[in-house]
């Protein structure tokens, strides 16, 4: 039952923020991203940002996005393309309210904790505990856990190492790099992620311009498979629900979180100017996860490996790839960068998890989430990657409900601070209804 529904209501939510904020980023492109790219100069803010990129570039864009042509064929790289459009908007909005003054403990701390309380009057408690709940399992699940077991299962490839050890070494590097809280963690991210991502995108542009004279044959499959007789019979609800397309969207998920609300917990330490940039800086982060690295996973895959059918595994799919074109110093490239991108994850996630454990238990106890984080560190060196991947598949769901529907909720609040922001362009002058924090149109400027 995984992502039956889940694709269908973020398409939905997509789709009307999309109309909402009036396409802006697809109808003023350079726009947006100059505003971006002044946003990003800003220290605190790249330090954030690169904190933020840290928690989604993780195993969705080596493992995620291979399993996703394994299971949906290479049409689900097309549908993982079409999930980014509306994951951008999302992400967005998640950004914007989140770093709205009205929805802030501090000027250091905000997120979708305080966005439900706040929205939601008579359950915004015990919804806002509930979502805390769900982003404490996945910061144990996917951010620790699923990540430790992504850098298993590419150790594999190269050489067996002793499960024990392995997790001995990740549970030390874990905690020297998170002992010195989150200043030490967002000079750590600033540091991997732009490096990591240099080498990931040499290594996998090569393998496509290596391969460049078969790209208009695999494009061709991308989209006979995306718009396979089944999925134009198909039609309805149960379109979203076909392999390819179900798979596209679940991958995009788990790369991006879109929908989820974790990052803007990491954007509300940006200090940018207004709510308006941190948003842009969200858009940044979907294209940037999503339509840059995962798609570069999935071309290098698809163009330099003539059957995907034949292997099983994620991690061993990608090294294949890479493998065939650069040998034994490709693999050790795309390990290394398995485990920049993972280590990162990590200790992003250690952030978010604590952050969620203070509002579930109080910051008095924060911590005793350090000993148990470690733990499913080492977990993920002898759990089950299926098992985990179910797991965080149904916390992910959780989250995005929760998220979604306070995104709906402000949805009007979102709009006022684009507009005030100066991101998108509007005659209607939106003013406050005093106690719910909701918000409505009124006149003309």
């Amino acid at each position: 039952m995984k992502f039956i529904f889940l694709p269908i209501i973020l398409a939905a939510v997509g789709s009307y923020f999309l109309i909402k904020l009036r396409f802006f980023f697809i109808l003023h492109p350079i726009r947006t991203a100059r505003r971006g790219l002044r946003a990003i100069r800003d220290k605190r803010a790249l330090r954030s940002f690169s904190l933020a990129l840290a928690g989604t570039l993780g195993v969705g864009n080596v493992f995620g996005v291979a399993m996703g042509l394994i299971i949906g064929g290479a049409g689900s790289l097309f549908w993982l393309f079409i999930s980014m459009l509306f994951a951008m908007v999302i992400k967005f909005a998640e950004v914007v309210i989140s770093s709205d003054n009205l929805f802030h403990d501090t000027d250091t701390h905000g997120g979708f904790f305080y966005v439900i309380k706040v929205s939601f009057e008579k359950m915004g408690g015990r919804m806002s505990r509930l979502y805390a709940l769900a982003t404490l399992g996945l910061s144990l699940v996917m951010g620790a856990s699923l990540q430790t077991g992504a850098i298993r299962e590419s150790l594999l490839v190269v050489a067996d190492v002793p499960r024990e050890s392995l997790s001995l070494i990740l549970v030390l590097i874990t905690l020297v790099a998170i002992i010195g809280g989150t200043q030490k963690i967002e000079k750590i991210t600033s540091i991997i992620i732009p490096m990591t991502t240099i080498i990931y995108i040499f290594i996998t542009f090569g393998v496509i311009i290596l391969n460049i004279n078969g790209f208009g044959a695999v494009l061709h499959n991308i989209i006979r498979s995306a718009f396979s007789l089944e999925s134009i019979l198909g039609g309805g609800v149960s379109f979203l629900t076909l392999a390819p397309i179900r798979e596209g969207f679940a991958r995009g998920i788990l790369s991006n979180e879109a929908g989820a609300g974790t990052s803007a917990i990491a954007h509300s330490r940006s200090g940018v100017l207004s709510p308006a940039t941190a948003g842009l800086l969200g858009i940044f982060e979907v294209w940037f996860d999503t339509g840059l690295i995962c798609m570069l996973t999935g071309f290098s895959i698809l163009l330099s490996v003539p059957d995907i059918s034949v292997l099983s595994g994620g991690m061993e799919l990608v090294m294949y790839a890479v493998g065939n074109q650069f040998g034994a110093p490709g693999k050790y490239a795309v390990l290394f960068c398995v485990f920049a991108f993972a280590f990162a994850t990590v200790i992003c996630w250690y952030y978010y998890g604590s952050e969620s454990f203070s509002q579930l238990f109080g910051k008095s106890k924060r911590a005793v989430f350090l000993p148990l984080f470690l733990i499913f560190v080492s977990i993920g060196c002898f759990a089950d990657s299926y098992l985990l991947v179910t797991v965080t598949d149904a916390l992910m769901a959780l989250a995005t409900l929760l998220t979604l529907s306070a995104l709906i909720k402000n949805s009007d609040r979102i709009v006022h601070l684009s507009e005030s922001g100066g991101v998108i362009d509007s005659d209607i002058r939106i003013y406050k209804i005093k106690g719910n924090g909701s918000w409505r149109g009124r006149g003309r400027r």
